[in-house]
C-alpha cells in the first residue's frame, strides 16, 4: 500500500470543494430561494451575514478535501476510478446529509421541502464532488 498524496489530495479537494460551492449557490438561489428567505423572515433575520457565508464556502473547501482524501484512503481496496470515486461521495453524503437533516428536523423550523430537497440535491452533488477530485487525485 502506497503512501496518499496529500499533495493531490488538496488540489482534488479545491476543486471538489469548487464544484460543491457552485453546486450549493445554485440550489440556495435557484431551487430553495423562496424557502430559505422565509425560514430566515420566521427566524427573524433580515439578511445572510457575510461571515455565515465565509464559513459555509470553507466548509465546502474542508469537505471536498475529505472526501478526496476518503476516496484516497479507498484506492488500495476498491481500486482506482470513477465507481470508487462515487461510493466515497456516497459515504460522505450519507454522512453529511441525511443524519444533518435528520437532526435539524426536531427543531421544527426548517420546512419540509428544504429538509428533504437539500439532501436529495446533496446525493448527487457529492458523488460530483468525489468523482471531480478524484480526476485530480494521482498517487
Amino acid at each position: 500500500m502506497g503512501r496518499i498524496n496529500l499533495r493531490r489530495v488538496l488540489l482534488g479537494g479545491l476543486l471538489a470543494g469548487l464544484v460543491s460551492n457552485v453546486s450549493g449557490i445554485a440550489l440556495a438561489h435557484f431551487v430553495l430561494r423562496e424557502d430559505l428567505a422565509a425560514m430566515m423572515r420566521a427566524a427573524g433575520i433580515s439578511s445572510f451575514p457575510a461571515s455565515a457565508g465565509v464559513q459555509h464556502v470553507l466548509t465546502r473547501f474542508l469537505i471536498g478535501i475529505a472526501v478526496v482524501w476518503l476516496y484516497a484512503a479507498m484506492r488500495p481496496r476498491f481500486g482506482p476510478g470513477p465507481w470508487t470515486a462515487a461510493l466515497a461521495g456516497l459515504i460522505g453524503w450519507f454522512f453529511g446529509q441525511p443524519l444533518t437533516a435528520l437532526a435539524l428536523s426536531s427543531w421544527g423550523v426548517i420546512p419540509t421541502k428544504v429538509l428533504v430537497a437539500a439532501p436529495l440535491w446533496g446525493l448527487f452533488e457529492m458523488v460530483a464532488v468525489a468523482l471531480a477530485g478524484a480526476w485530480v487525485y494521482k498517487e
